[in-house]
């Protein structure tokens, strides 16, 4: 099946540890760009408020995953979002609202309808973002989209 351009050239996520990223899809430059915008409270994280990674390809799942490939070295590698994904949303003001809850789970059910609207926009057969390879990562089924 060929792949496709998306409309969807942003989205946010907010992860498990309080922590907003936003999703940047360059396809005229085939980049992905994710930026951690916020973090809510003291709770530890790897990445750092203003931290920026840039890859080839992002695995929306239970968690990101981002692909990267520097043409100075020859092996290619993974970045993660380490923390659980709660939510993906269109709208920033929409994420940050899901911020200010409380008692966040991963893929909470509050915002299955914000983050299958981002799935959608993404759409089966994105040439820079998709759905990880195993089923058991996927943060929603196919079928529901």
């Amino acid at each position: 099946m060929a792949k496709r351009k998306s409309s969807l050239k942003r989205f946010y996520c907010v992860t498990e540890s309080f922590s907003l990223y936003r999703v940047t899809i360059m396809q005229v430059r085939s980049l992905v760009r994710v930026a951690k915008l916020h973090q809510k409270g003291k709770l530890f994280s790897l990445i750092s408020v203003g931290e920026v990674c840039d890859g080839a390809f992002l695995s929306v799942g239970k968690r990101l995953c981002l692909t990267y490939s520097d043409p100075n070295d020859p092996s290619e590698g993974l970045q993660f979002i380490p923390s659980a994904t709660i939510a993906l949303f269109i709208k920033k003001a929409d994420a940050l609202e899901c911020l200010q809850k409380r008692r966040l789970k991963p893929c909470d059910a509050r915002w299955k309808k914000k983050t299958i609207q981002v799935l959608q926009g993404i759409g089966k057969n994105h040439p820079l973002c998709g759905m990880p390879i195993h089923e058991s990562a996927w943060l929603i089924s196919s079928k529901e989209w």
